[in-house]
């Protein structure tokens, strides 16, 4: 849909629309894959040093409804296999739904996103090698609600918060995860992610949580990728009226020392007026996969701060596009 002529900026979202230094919205429902394939598939699983990691668990573990399984306390994982002599691990079946997989063994793990779709790997390997675990250890801060697990995202890797707020993940594959701390009454809150690598020790302290709205983006990676993107995978884009014959640029970047927190987004736009009207803006899309994201009882329920002009914040259905909008630009 082309806006009408107008002198002011406006950002707009496929799923919702911003300019500011924090967003928050509400949680909602989604939809389940299923199927599976019948061809067996072997797998060899070896150590760090390329001995063979017999007894091995895996699992596969469905990646795009992973948020919902998590809240709905639906099983996470799809299916699973033990290794067997020689490492070899074989499944039976491979499930239709893109899965993640999850290999554990004796000190060592491994973490592959997207391993698998529509019955077949994708991930393009045969032999997987394991690293030695990394431990992660943290407390949480919550501003409303008792959290009472958190879990990273897109595994089954989870831990139980003590009274005290505090956790211990003692063994964890290496890897960039999302933070996905739950309540008992299956409240969400996310927490931006945490990187291990191989044999590391991370604490972080005093993790600040809000289980009433669901944080879009604080802005404080200092990248594309908004903090629900890093679980939907959807980054930040810039769009233009270049489409429809205007002149019209926008350039967006990441800044420090934001009046309401560390980080912001900032973009700067320049609307040339012409026949029809100009527009510009920056949007983020809630996810290309999530069809689960119902946004209709969103309206005028979005917390967001904006320093200088700010025409209007848009939430526009899965199947609308902003005219001219650009691939993410990370």
């Amino acid at each position: 849909m082309t806006p009408g002529p107008r002198r002011r900026i406006f950002v707009r979202i496929t799923g919702l629309a911003i300019c500011c230094t924090a967003v928050f919205l509400f949680t909602c429902t989604t939809s389940l894959t299923g199927g599976n394939s019948s061809e067996t598939t072997n797998i060899a699983v070896l150590t760090d040093d390329g001995l063979p990691a017999t007894s091995a668990v895996a699992k596969l573990i469905e990646a795009e409804n992973w948020e919902y399984r998590a809240v709905s306390r639906s099983a996470l994982v799809l299916d699973s296999a033990v290794a067997g002599h020689g490492g070899i691990l074989s499944f039976s079946r491979i499930p239709e739904a893109v899965c993640n997989l999850q290999i554990d063994y004796a000190g060592h793990g491994i973490f592959i996103r997207n391993f698998s779709e529509k019955g077949k790997i994708t991930a393009g390997t045969d032999t997987v090698r394991l690293q030695k675990y990394a431990t992660f250890l943290g407390s949480c801060a919550p501003d409303t609600g008792s959290p009472a697990a958190v879990m990273l995202e897109g595994t089954a890797y989870a831990c139980p918060i003590a009274n005290d707020h505090s956790f211990n993940f003692p063994s964890i594959a290496p890897g960039s995860y999302p933070m996905a701390f739950i309540t008992t009454s299956s409240d969400l809150a996310l927490a931006g992610s945490i990187d291990l690598a191989p044999d590391q020790t991370i604490a972080k302290g005093s993790i600040l949580l809000n289980f009433t709205s669901l944080l879009i983006d604080d802005f404080e990676s200092g990248y594309s990728t908004s903090v629900l993107g890093q679980f939907t995978r959807a980054s930040w884009y810039n769009f233009d009226d270049a489409a429809s014959g205007g002149t019209s640029t926008v350039i967006r970047s990441f800044k420090t020392g934001a009046p309401q927190g560390v980080s912001a987004l900032s973009a700067t736009m320049i609307l040339r007026m012409k026949s029809g009207g100009t527009w510009g803006g920056v949007g983020l899309r809630i996810g290309d996969k999530k069809p689960d994201w119902d946004l209709r009882a969103m309206a005028g329920r979005a917390a967001y701060w904006t320093e200088g002009v700010l025409a209007y914040f848009d939430a526009l259905g899965q199947e609308e596009t902003p005219v001219g909008a650009s691939h993410p630009i990370n």
